[in-house]
């Protein structure tokens, strides 16, 4: 409740269990479902509801029809933004050599339907306002249903004297409030895009591109930033040929979102980066591209958070 900075136990302490994904519905805050693998004994997939905040947990026990990879793990994907009994799962590697199989609930996880099954592995499901929903992976396309309980099919447009119309290579597809849909596509081809918005998934605008990318924030001597991300700046300037200042400043594509304040830093540290490792650096680089619509200040200057690999 007060922007991460602290965390409550919500009752489910396990020792057999590792917790895998958890999603709170939109519209009822105190709707949550999380899915875990069971590690000790046998192993099985495990689904939990709470409907009062985690106060308390419902099992709720997956039907024989869910099939599994070598693994038997799931995840909740997506919960409808208006419904909090409508929700996907996904079974990962059930669908071999490299696909996942996805089902849909329509009463709140009592029971499950299958709607999918992808060549490859899901990267994100997105229900949108009107209620259509769509399937993004990086290699197998993307698939769109256009109603909550109708079919899912493979989007695209076949242009005989021309080329055919097709989702970027999506390795992440979210939403905003307004609708807008944002992912991840490919830097260079086909996509020519890191980050790009849309309103009809076959019609994306870039945001950003790796080329854009500028220099790490301007911080004082001796801090986290100083040390480790400016010496990295040159050969990452090089490696993606990148045209931005040499310093973090805005960039003109990108919309700005108003977040809460963080927490202080800790002395040593520069802005957000604290007294962050090596490893921590590179983590938030690669978190970077699901945030990237969500510029802050940084240091004295303006410095939106962009992200540094390829997608």
């Amino acid at each position: 409740t007060d922007n991460g900075v602290t965390f409550a136990p919500q009752g489910l302490n396990s020792a057999v269990i590792w917790w895998k994904s958890l999603e709170v519905a939109p519209s009822n805050p105190q709707r949550i479902y999380v899915t875990g693998y069971q590690v000790a004994g046998t192993a099985r997939a495990h689904l939990r509801r709470t409907s009062n905040g985690g106060a308390q947990w419902s099992d709720i026990p997956l039907g024989s029809n869910i099939q599994y990879g070598g693994t038997p793990i799931v995840y909740v994907t997506a919960v409808d933004p208006t419904n909090p009994d409508h929700l996907y799962l996904t079974s990962l590697g059930a669908n071999p050599p490299a696909g996942d199989r996805v089902y849909r609930s329509l009463d709140g996880g009592d029971t499950f339907t299958e709607v999918a099954a992808t060549a490859d592995p899901v990267r994100d499901i997105v229900i949108r306002s009107n209620h259509t929903a769509l399937i993004a992976t990086l290699g197998g396309g993307t698939f769109e249903s256009a109603a909550p309980d109708g079919a899912f099919s493979r989007i695209g447009i076949v242009q005989p004297n021309a080329q055919d119309i097709n989702p970027p290579k999506l390795g992440c597809l979210a939403q905003k409030p307004d609708g807008t849909l944002v992912g991840c596509g490919a830097n260079w081809q086909p996509d020519y895009m890191a980050v790009g918005r849309a309103q009809n998934p076959l019609a994306w605008q870039k945001l950003f591109r790796f080329v854009d990318l500028a220099g790490p924030a301007q911080c004082a001597a001796g801090t986290t930033t100083e040390q480790q991300c400016t010496p990295m700046w040159p050969a990452l300037k090089a490696q993606f040929g990148a045209t931005g200042p040499g310093t973090c400043g805005a960039i003109a594509d990108l919309e700005a979102v108003d977040l809460p304040t963080p927490p202080p830093p800790k002395a040593g540290g520069c802005c957000d980066a604290g007294e962050g490792t090596p490893g921590s650096i590179l983590a938030l680089s690669a978190l970077a591209g699901a945030v990237v619509l969500r510029r802050r200040r940084r240091c004295s200057a303006a410095s939106p958070t962009t992200p540094t690999s390829d997608t």
